[in-house]
């Protein structure tokens, strides 16, 4: 009986010890990284040091609710539809359980791939998005799932957001109130600030401080004229840069 107790005393030593550390382990490992419980909150620091964008992924229907306000209440309107697949894309994951995961797993890819059909917007869950996204117009939209976006922002139809070369991993990560124009580019690991506006076709490779400009390609940076109207000098530029 003494060496059954004991026994027991190890055993379950083992079981209370060690279950909630893989526990906690496998559910890190199923949850993608800017859905983790320990840094999702607001003005929390990811494992790399920057800031995340406001995420709200444990509430779609919140999330939702805000979606179709940003899209003025018009159910015809392609980017609520994108939007609508990538909440229910990244909600999903708050389920815990894989195997009650599974069937939203499912619709989500399937919905995922019919979107892309019918809008020609390529949105994973696995990019990051903030709060009151807008796209304008629809067609060959593609974003990067390593992309991250603060909120207010918006872009239009032919903009590509993503990694500047095969292999290599890294892609923007944009502040608040970005706009993009159409069929502009915007590659690799690079910052854009907030209050950022991106001229139509312009290819955008190095980073881009707050209240800027970008144009041509690539992209020539200016500062955005002052309240007074007047062109700020552009040295300040390079001292941002």
């Amino acid at each position: 009986m003494a060496q059954r107790r004991g026994w027991r005393r190890r055993s379950s030593g083992f079981g209370i010890g060690r279950a909630p550390v893989r526990m906690e382990l496998e559910r890190k490992r199923q949850i993608p990284r800017h859905f983790n419980d320990s840094w999702i909150k607001l003005g929390k620091k990811q494992p790399g040091g920057e800031s995340h964008p406001r995420v709200r992924g444990e509430n779609m229907f919140e999330n939702l609710q805000e979606d179709w306000d940003t899209y003025e209440h018009d159910i015809t309107r392609q980017g609520l539809w994108v939007m609508a697949v990538y909440r229910l894309g990244c909600w999903r994951y708050r389920i815990r359980p894989r195997l009650l995961r599974l069937p939203f797993s499912f619709s989500y890819r399937a919905l995922k791939v019919l979107s892309q059909i019918m809008t020609g917007i390529e949105l994973p869950c696995e990019a990051a998005v903030g709060r009151r996204f807008r796209i304008d117009h629809f067609g060959g939209i593609i974003i990067s799932g390593d992309a991250r976006f603060g909120d207010d922002c918006v872009i239009r139809n032919g903009v590509t957001i993503g990694l500047r070369r095969e292999g290599q991993r890294g892609s923007p990560t944009l502040g608040d109130r970005v706009d993009i124009g159409t069929g502009a580019v915007i590659l690799g690991p690079i910052k854009i600030g907030n209050d950022v506006s991106v001229g139509a076709n312009a290819v955008v490779l190095t980073d881009v401080p707050d209240n800027c400009i970008a144009v041509g390609v690539p992209a020539q940076i200016k500062l955005k004229k002052d309240a007074n109207r007047r062109e700020v000098p552009l040295d300040l530029i390079q001292k941002e840069l």
